[in-house]
């Protein structure tokens, strides 16, 4: 598998997530693999999927107690914050 180019390596994650016949609905999904995490940013409006990968995986005994509407808030928070520094940048 070392052999194999990032590309391709990807392209086979995806290939494994539809083979396991797991769905990536609308959203953020992270998936937790034996060498890394895969973060699938699933936004149509938003010009499709992003994938993030992330080799340095550190496994963490912790609850973060939080709900599906804290992370919508916490995205609104974020976008507005966001568009703040742009209105910064503008002056």
């Amino acid at each position: 598998m070392e052999d194999l180019k990032a590309v391709e390596k990807v392209n086979l994650f995806l290939e494994e997530i539809q083979k396991q016949g797991i769905e990536v609905g609308y959203g953020d999904t992270a998936f937790i693999c034996n060498d890394g995490v895969v973060i699938v940013s699933a936004y149509p409006e938003k010009g499709g999927m992003e994938l993030t990968v992330i080799a340095n995986r550190q496994d963490m005994d912790y609850d973060l107690g939080i709900t599906k509407q804290d992370v919508k808030d916490f995205r609104l928070f974020s976008e507005l914050g966001k568009e703040l520094c742009k209105g910064d940048a503008n002056e």
